[in-house]
C-alpha cells in the first residue's frame, strides 16, 4: 500500500443525503468517505437535523478500499424490536435524541482483513455531553446482543470510542446499570469468550491469562476495584507481550476466523475504562 494516499468519495447526487429505502427504515449512505492506508472517515447526514461522523483506525489492514466496505446509518425508533431484542438489560436503551445504528459491512468475497484491533469512533452533535450522563458505545455482531465496547466518551457534542476485533453494528446508548454491575458483566463476558475460544490460545499463554482472570474475578467479587484495575492492566500487558502465534489475531470479511487477540484486547480495554470511571 502506498503511504498517505487519500481517496475521497463524494455523493454524485445533488441531494443533501442519499437514501436507500428498506422495509425497516431508511438506510443512509455517507456523503463523504475518506480512505487512507490504515483509516477511514465518513460523514453521514441521517436526517435534516441529525448527522454522525465515523472514524475507523486499524493496527494492520489489507484490502481497505471503497469496494470492500459498506458504511451506512439507520435511524430507528428507540423501542424498535430490531434494537430492544438485542439488549440483555432493561437498563440499557437507545437515546431518544440519537436512535441511530451505524453499520460497517465488509464484502465477504473482497479479501478484506485486519490484524489486532480496529478503533471505532462516533461523533454527533445530536447529543449534548455531560459527565454524569452514562452514555456508552455499544456493538452488535451479526444481529447478536449489543455489548458495551467503550474506551472513551468525551465532549464535542459527544464523542464515543471503542475497540473491536470484528465488524458489526455500532450505537450510542444510555447505560443506567450500576458501575459495579457493568464491571461484573464485562468480566463474565470475558470468561464466556475464553470458555468458547480458549482452545485457540497456546497452553502457556492461556494458563497465564486464566490465572490472572481468577485474581481479577476475586477482586471484582470483593469489590476491590483498585486491585481489579491493576489486574486488567497486567492482562493487557500479558496479551501485548504474548509471542507471535500465541493466539489468532486476524479477522476476515468472510467471518470465518475468530480474532482472539483483537477481541481480548478490546474487551479488556473497555473493562479498564469502566473501572477507571467508577
Amino acid at each position: 500500500m502506498q503511504t498517505n494516499i487519500v481517496r475521497s468519495l463524494t455523493a454524485v447526487a445533488t441531494m443533501c443525503f442519499t437514501l436507500v429505502s428498506t422495509a425497516k427504515a431508511d438506510v443512509v449512505l455517507p456523503q463523504t468517505l475518506n480512505y487512507s492506508d490504515n483509516a477511514v472517515t465518513a460523514s453521514i447526514q441521517v436526517t435534516d437535523t441529525i448527522a454522525v461522523d465515523l472514524s475507523i483506525e486499524f493496527e494492520k489492514v489489507v484490502g481497505l478500499n471503497p469496494e470492500t466496505l459498506t458504511i451506512s446509518a439507520e435511524m430507528l425508533t428507540p423501542n424498535a424490536l430490531s434494537i430492544t431484542e438485542r439488549l440483555n438489560s432493561l437498563l440499557v436503551s437507545p437515546t431518544t435524541a440519537f436512535p441511530v445504528v451505524v453499520s460497517i459491512t465488509p464484502d465477504p468475497d473482497s479479501g478484506f482483513a485486519f490484524e489486532g484491533v480496529a478503533t471505532v469512533e462516533l461523533y454527533t452533535k445530536a447529543i449534548h455531553y455531560t459527565p454524569d450522563l452514562p452514555l456508552r458505545l455499544f456493538t452488535s455482531h451479526a444481529d447478536g446482543t449489543f455489548t458495551d465496547m467503550t474506551t472513551l466518551v468525551s465532549a464535542g457534542s459527544i464523542r464515543a470510542r471503542g475497540n473491536t476485533g470484528k465488524f458489526s453494528d455500532f450505537m450510542i446508548m444510555l447505560d443506567t446499570r450500576t458501575p459495579a454491575n457493568i464491571v461484573s458483566d464485562k468480566v463474565s463476558d470475558i470468561e464466556s469468550f475464553l470458555s468458547l475460544h480458549g482452545n485457540l490460545i497456546q497452553p502457556v499463554t492461556l494458563a497465564a491469562i486464566e490465572h490472572s482472570m481468577t485474581l481479577l474475578s476475586f477482586a471484582v467479587s470483593d469489590q476491590d476495584f483498585d486491585s481489579a484495575l491493576e489486574e486488567v492492566d497486567s492482562l493487557i500487558s500479558l496479551i501485548n507481550a504474548a509471542p507471535a502465534g500465541a493466539m489468532p489475531d486476524v479477522w476476515q470479511a468472510s467471518d470465518t476466523l475468530v480474532n482472539v487477540e483483537g477481541e481480548l484486547k478490546s474487551k479488556f480495554s473497555s473493562l479498564r475504562y469502566a473501572l477507571r470511571v467508577m
